[in-house]
């Protein structure tokens, strides 16, 4: 052995050693080439053995059985059919389309990606509804925003929030 290839294991001792403490925790320690520190543990712990460190020390230690003996008596839980929970009125039928939408796109669009949330894609899926002017956003009621809402493949609520018939009234002048 030279006298830099001493040099270099000596150097690096500390820091093998410190590797090979913290892999020998994990059962894949003897992929590194370190003994798993639990090998011989692993077949006979149980599950009373799982939360005590005891038996590390190397001294017998009797272990009591943790088996959950009786669970106290409570009161029976009635349960609701569903039919009673959920009101019939939940299964919607769907929205109409609001007018004014365009079947096929016109000549000028407008840039709807200056409506603060609206990206290239979320353009995209108004075209394809059919909204392609501020003109069009601007004259949206409650109705037809909840139908865009339903029909956008985006986060929910977001034209409510982020107020897009305002910024298209806005935009308009």
């Amino acid at each position: 052995m030279t006298s830099f290839e001493k040099a270099y294991e000596t150097a690096f001792e500390p820091a093998k050693q410190a590797f090979d403490f913290w892999v020998s925790f994990f059962p894949t320690a003897p992929l590194f080439g370190v003994p798993w520190r639990f090998e011989g543990l692993a077949n006979t712990m149980t599950p009373q053995m799982m939360f005590s460190f005891e038996h590390m020390t190397g001294e017998p230690t009797a272990y009591k059985d943790v088996t959950p003996t009786e669970t106290p008596a409570s009161e029976p839980v009635a349960v609701v059919p569903a039919a009673e929970v959920l009101p019939e009125e939940i299964e919607q039928e769907p929205l109409d389309a609001p007018d004014g939408l365009f079947s096929e796109a016109p000549e000028d669009i407008d840039d709807l990606t200056m409506i603060k949330g609206v990206g290239p894609g979320l353009q995209t899926q108004l075209h394809n509804l059919g909204v392609y002017k501020f003109s069009q956003l601007a004259a949206f009621d409650d109705g037809a925003l909840a139908w865009l809402d339903e029909n956008l493949m985006t986060v929910k609520g977001r034209c409510i929030r982020d107020d897009w018939v305002g910024q298209a009234k806005t935009l308009i002048g």
